[in-house]
């Protein structure tokens, strides 16, 4: 996941920069044939990284979403302490 956002962020930086440049330099005919062939290589990376990093996220929201809370789980296994904490001071105990 890290390196299809690295790739993502790399990707838009290109086609940032080659689009700057490109109107920067509209006048020279070579570094036009240059910086649109830079932002082309941008914006096809991406376009690849986006989809497949909005994918992988959709995929653990989901997965994160079905699986059970942990605050369950470390309810049950600390219910003494949960019921000592919530108590008022005359009723609590330390056992």
């Amino acid at each position: 996941m890290l390196l299809k956002l690295i790739g993502l962020i790399i990707g838009a930086l290109i086609l940032g920069a080659g689009i700057y440049y490109l109107v920067k330099e509209k006048v020279d005919p070579e570094s036009r044939k240059i910086y649109t062939i830079i932002s082309i290589i941008g914006g096809v990376l991406t376009v690849v990284c986006a989809p497949l990093f909005y994918r992988n996220q959709e995929r653990s929201i989901l997965s994160f979403a079905s699986s059970l809370p942990l605050a369950r789980e470390n309810m049950a296994r600390r219910s003494g302490t949960v019921s000592f904490f919530f108590s008022s001071p005359d009723t609590s105990t330390t056992t």
